[in-house]
């Protein structure tokens, strides 16, 4: 009797979903970094690949040491995911993520216990490369990120090599890798069509939500930022406005202002236009400043779609809640007047009107910088 199952289901890392059990395998790889067994040559191979890729010169340092789940010796509320040690070279620190995001403050944490190790950041989670506040960081931070794409790569450098992957963990990854890449690519490709259907179901992931913000807002100036909300459901964001700290008129104006997909429970999935700021919350007169120049910031709006009235928009009344973050003006997504490709075609005429009216009300638009990031109140930009 034939199975009913596909490859996909007999593939162990179906099942294999958690960070600790991709820990595992890599440690299992860089553990056969110098074997000599026949059955792991293709093994030791990857490992080696994947050691020069991370920065180690050849001839490669022979492997001491491969542990999982380390406590740091300074504190018991740390475990590194791997660490590796090598003779005469430094040892590698790993901290491995599937589909989580990294949180900068553990990472920045990490690389003060191991100051002298080489850090990387495994991510098998979607390639979310383009104009995004977060990875800038991670460099910034001391840490290579090696993403899926370039996991796929050291399997493909392997066939270039001729060195045939044989062991039956590697032939499941590879195919698992490859699956992920290649669902990440379609739902990208749903995320910019005009069928609203398919656009609803790309934006219900990740990777949907920000194909779709990132061509929204290709030709706009700014930052990618994402996240997710208590809820565990996906949220992205574009920042085109911030000061920097040092800039004299960061008092006056120290919002960031950005875009934002995400959805509510009941109505679906949104864009909203909103400003957030950092502030104590017993910091009434910061709190009073921030309201008036939310009013501010809403009268200009209205005025940029006024201007815009060529767009077919359908724009909601902008909701007060929220102490952080403040909501400027909002439209639902639908198959009538908010439709994906309505928004793609009114979104930059609006947004060049919203500048232009802010900046006639003396908000230095020109200053707005994308080479450094949006402050952000820890992880997320979006405390309510």
């Amino acid at each position: 009797m034939s199975s009913t199952l596909s490859e996909l289901e007999q593939n162990i890392f179906h099942y294999a979903t958690k960070e600790l059990s991709h820990s595992a395998l890599w440690a299992w790889v860089l553990s056969c970094a110098n074997s000599e067994q026949d059955d792991r040559q293709d093994v030791r191979a990857l490992a080696e690949e994947f050691l020069k890729h991370v920065g180690y010169s050849t001839p490669l340092p022979r492997v001491k040491s491969v542990e999982t789940e380390v406590p740091s010796k300074d504190t018991k509320k740390i475990r590194f995911d791997i660490l590796a040690s090598f003779e005469d070279a430094p040892s590698l620190l790993i901290e491995n993520k599937v589909d989580a995001l990294p949180s900068m403050d553990q990472l920045r944490t990490y690389r003060k216990h191991l100051p002298n190790s080489k850090c990387v950041l495994l991510h098998a989670g979607f390639d979310c490369v383009s104009r995004s506040y977060r990875w800038p960081k991670v460099r910034e931070a001391g840490w290579k990120r090696v993403g899926i794409g370039e996991i796929v790569g050291l399997f493909e450098e392997l066939d270039r090599s001729g060195i045939a992957i044989k062991h039956s963990l590697l032939i499941d990854y590879q195919a698992w890798l490859k699956h992920r890449a290649r669902c990440h690519a379609k739902r990208a490709c749903q995320a910019k069509v005009d069928d609203f259907g398919q656009v609803i179901t790309a934006l219900k992931c990740p990777d949907g939500q920000y194909a779709f913000l990132d061509d929204l807002c290709k030709d706009l100036h700014g930052v990618m930022q994402m996240g997710t909300n208590l809820s565990g459901t996906p949220w992205t964001q574009f920042a085109f406005f911030w000061l920097q700290e040092d800039h004299p008129k960061k008092n006056d104006f120290p919002d960031t202002l950005f875009y934002r997909i995400d959805r509510t429970s009941k109505r679906g999935f949104y864009f909203a236009v909103r400003q957030y700021l950092d502030f104590e919350k017993k910091n009434d007169s910061a709190k009073q400043r921030k309201l008036e120049r939310r009013e501010h910031l809403r009268r200009c709006w209205e005025e940029a779609v006024r201007q815009s009235d060529k767009s077919s928009l359908k724009w909601g009344h902008p909701r007060n809640r929220g102490v952080y973050e403040s909501e400027i003006g909002w439209l639902i997504l639908d198959e009538v007047a908010n439709t994906p490709a309505a928004l793609r075609k009114g979104l930059p005429q609006l947004h060049r009107a919203f500048l232009a009216q802010l900046e006639k009300e003396g908000w230095p638009i020109a200053d707005s910088e994308s080479g450094s990031f949006p402050p952000l109140r820890g992880e997320n930009p979006t405390k309510q």
